[in-house]
């Protein structure tokens, strides 16, 4: 895991702190982060207790370096529990990763999505 990144299931407050303000086209339940330098969007979905459950954006990048990327937003303490590639929907050849961690007390399970586009998702699955 990547100690400088915010983690998907922190609150939003993280993600502002290490990507500052949101972009004015956010919603009260879809944050919007312009990523200077690269002509990027995260976009982070939030809960009702407004922590970040999802979170996805797109880069030029292979979908392994998209993998890579994805990783650093998983929370502290994810152990691998499967990896597949997805070869039916319409996300043909996406990574499909999942983890498992522990968040108050439950163990919970977060997935990685990534395709060769470069776009990825990183998701808990409730």
């Amino acid at each position: 895991m990547h100690p400088g990144y915010p983690k998907v299931g922190d609150p939003i407050q993280s993600f502002i702190q290490v990507c500052g303000q949101p972009a004015p086209q956010s919603t009260d339940d879809m944050i919007l982060f312009d990523i200077p330098g690269i002509n990027a969007v995260l976009t982070c979905w939030i809960d009702e207790e407004k922590n970040v459950h999802k979170l996805s954006s797109s880069m030029p990048m292979g979908a392994q370096a998209a993998v890579e990327l994805a990783k650093r937003f998983l929370p502290e303490g994810s152990s691998p529990v499967e990896t597949h590639i997805d070869t039916e929907s319409e996300k043909l050849n996406a990574n499909i990763q999942t983890y498992e961690f522990e968040q108050n007390g439950q163990t919970k399970q977060v997935g990685i999505t990534a395709d060769e586009s470069g776009s990825f998702t990183v998701a808990v699955q409730t």
